[in-house]
């Protein structure tokens, strides 16, 4: 049985390797492979600069659309480089899906699916359109959930724990939505009934399923691997450079450890957090250091610190404090590509981040598997699933765990993470890809409609 997949790429960058620090992005070129492997149809729409498998490719924007939209240096000094992203339903994609949406109603046939990874931005602006036949005859799906607030009936989550969170959030708006309804219907009379509206319910639903991030075998090959950016072993994170990552965490650990820490993503040491919280790293480190420190001095109240460990992630911009230099043992080296991300792994003792939200999944942490290194996280949403705490990393809840999982690295082997890697690789994650779809397009039959759990 093969499908026709209309896969939307992004918006505000071209579906290719250039925009590798985007896991959204990286998604839709591995998503077309894997689809035109399995002898599917595909069809792109997206940047002309685009480089992706597929059966056809339609234009929708160009490097001149995002100047226009981001501003020249968007493409010319690849800012966002430094500053990440837009993820915010802005001008681009007013524009961006306007055009789409012209191309879509020429080339949508019935039973088509049409893969979005733009989240709910997307429903957000195609809802204010007249488009019913999208809705009602095809198969719109997000083949890669990793954020909060998917959007349609079709959903494919990255991890049972965000697919958890979402579902959970969904019932409790839905619950708000009925008991606010009622209320203004006069039907709720007492507080006593409020509990009634939150109940636990029974929330399997057959279009949702768990399908993890992915990687391509043949872009981690060892072959073009660069020389380390420093001599000494070194611990190593790949990510935004933003507190909600736990930057701030990771180079306080590794400093008590005397450990050497090289630091690779979007943002700034100094600069406002990127995609996160509105402090930037610099400053949550001091807070951090003050506190920790703070404690052992009997000149300042106790009242003082315990005021700032509250307000360290809730109001901490309006924290007055000397703000520190970068730690000695910290290397930051900016953006990396591909091939940089590879080398830095493969040089490192193990890759170490320390996330302070429900983490989606955590997309290099996979590839840090690939290359044979193990994973210091914090225990925190999808990487309780990649994490096989003591044989391909350590999960940590608090300080003292992270410096035992610094200690003890050496313990985990490299080839129990090569073989942890395997059940990420296209081949094994295409396979779970096809069985969703055919299962998807059989519960649409009108003789499944009525009795979907029986013909799961």
């Amino acid at each position: 049985m093969s499908f026709t997949f209309h896969v939307i790429g992004l918006p505000y960058s071209a579906s290719n390797q250039v925009y590798v620090s985007c896991a959204f992005t990286q998604g839709v070129i591995h998503f077309c492979k894997m689809m035109k492997a399995l002898g599917h149809t595909v069809k792109h729409y997206g940047h002309k600069d685009s480089k992706v498998d597929c059966d056809y490719h339609t234009t929708i924007s160009d490097d001149n659309d995002l100047q226009c939209w981001y501003g020249k240096d968007f493409v010319k000094k690849q800012t966002w480089k430094e500053k990440g992203f837009s993820y915010s339903n802005d001008r681009c994609r007013s524009i961006f899906y306007d055009r789409l949406l012209k191309v879509l109603k020429t080339y949508v046939v019935e039973k088509d699916f049409i893969c979005v990874f733009d989240g709910s931005l997307f429903v957000e602006y195609i809802n204010t359109k007249t488009f019913p036949f999208l809705w009602e005859k095809c198969f719109v799906v997000e083949p890669q959930i990793g954020h909060c607030g998917p959007f349609y009936s079709y959903r494919v989550y990255t991890s049972h724990a965000l697919r958890i969170f979402c579902q959970r959030n969904d019932l409790y708006n839905q619950s708000l939505k009925t008991m606010f309804q009622d209320f203004k219907d006069n039907k709720l009379r007492h507080e006593s009934q409020v509990s009634s509206y939150f109940q636990p319910h029974s929330y399997a639903i057959p279009t949702d399923t768990v399908i993890p991030y992915c990687i391509d075998p043949s872009d981690f090959k060892t072959d073009d691997i660069l020389l380390p950016i420093i001599e000494d072993d070194y611990f190593v994170f790949i990510a935004r450079i933003a507190t909600c990552k736990g930057l701030e965490k990771v180079i306080y650990a590794t400093e008590l450890e005397n450990k050497k820490l090289v630091v690779a993503g979007p943002g700034s040491w100094e600069g406002q957090s990127v995609g996160g919280a509105h402090i930037s790293v610099q400053k949550a480190y001091s807070i951090l250091k003050f506190i920790k420190d703070g404690k052992k001095d009997p000149n300042i109240p106790p009242n003082v610190l315990t005021l700032m460990e509250s307000n360290l992630n809730i109001n901490a911009q309006n924290i007055n404090i000397e703000l520190l230099p970068i730690p000695p043992h910290v290397t930051f080296v900016g953006f990396a590509d591909l091939r940089q991300r590879k080398s830095l792994l493969y040089h490192s003792k193990a890759f170490i981040i320390a996330p302070t939200y429900e983490e989606p999944f955590g997309k290099v942490s996979i590839e840090s598997l690939f290359m044979g290194k193990p994973i210091i996280t914090s225990a925190r949403g999808g990487y309780n699933e990649v994490v096989e705490h003591g044989k391909t990393g350590f999960l940590c809840n608090t300080l003292s765990d992270m410096r035992k999982a610094i200690q003890n690295v050496d313990q985990i082997n490299p080839e129990d993470c090569k073989e942890a890697s395997k059940k990420y690789t296209l081949e094994s994650v295409q396979r779970l890809y096809d069985d969703y779809f055919k299962k998807i397009y059989h519960l649409s039959c009108p003789e499944n409609r009525n009795n979907v759990w029986y013909n799961l």
